[in-house]
């Protein structure tokens, strides 16, 4: 599967009338280099990261239980979904996923399981 490119948007319109042309450059400059992260390390693994994320803190705000289920469950989605659409297993998105899926997790623990 080709890698999407991400490039920052060239509209700056929505930065408002005020703004001095060095403050547009900055923020150019900003867009810029969070492209070039997303690209060196592809949209598909930040995406991995990100559902998964979500998908469990959803299933945590109900009970734990249902977060693990959650987590489980994206698990065998990613892997039908790398299968299926991908025609490959990537094992590096699955770990993404399941990277975001676990630090999603420790930040749903109680302080004083962590200390």
């Amino acid at each position: 599967m080709a890698k999407a490119k991400v490039t920052p948007p060239i509209d700056n319109s929505v930065l408002g009338g005020g703004v001095n042309q060095n403050t547009q450059k900055e923020k150019r400059d900003v867009e810029g280099k969070i492209a070039d992260v997303l690209n060196k390390i592809g949209i598909d693994k930040v995406l991995h990261f990100l559902v998964f994320a979500w998908i469990v803190a959803i299933g945590l705000a109900y009970s734990f239980t249902t977060g693990v289920y959650c987590f489980l469950g994206m698990v065998v989605l990613s892997l039908v979904k790398e299968l299926v659409i991908d025609k490959k297993i990537d094992w590096v998105d699955l770990i993404a996923g399941i990277v975001g899926g676990m630090i999603t997790f420790l930040a749903y623990l109680p302080k004083d399981w962590i200390l």
